[in-house]
């Protein structure tokens, strides 16, 4: 791909140009992590995959919950598990 050129706006933002855009399925909302490069004389645009967890589901991602739920799932894998027939079988 030839060399583009974009400008940078009074506010510190630039525009990456549609062919390089199109080439990387970049769009509107994607996020892209900005590196300064070794060389310290460049930069490096890297586009991201951010997922967004809603914050009301928020607690099932959290380690402690996952753990359980791998710990439930091996318990389902070793039969450690009953199907109960009524609510009130919880006491038993």
């Amino acid at each position: 791909m030839a060399r583009m050129r974009s400008k940078i706006t009074r506010n510190g933002q630039i525009t990456i140009p549609k062919r390089v855009r199109t080439a990387l399925r970049l769009a509107e909302g994607d996020v892209v992590e900005v590196k300064l490069a070794a060389n310290r004389q460049s930069i490096v645009l890297r586009p991201m995959q951010v997922r967004y967890i809603d914050p009301d589901q928020a607690y099932y991602w959290t380690e402690s919950w996952q753990a359980a739920e791998k710990a439930a799932d091996q318990d389902i894998r070793a039969g450690r598990v009953r199907k109960l027939q009524h609510p009130d079988d919880l006491d038993a």
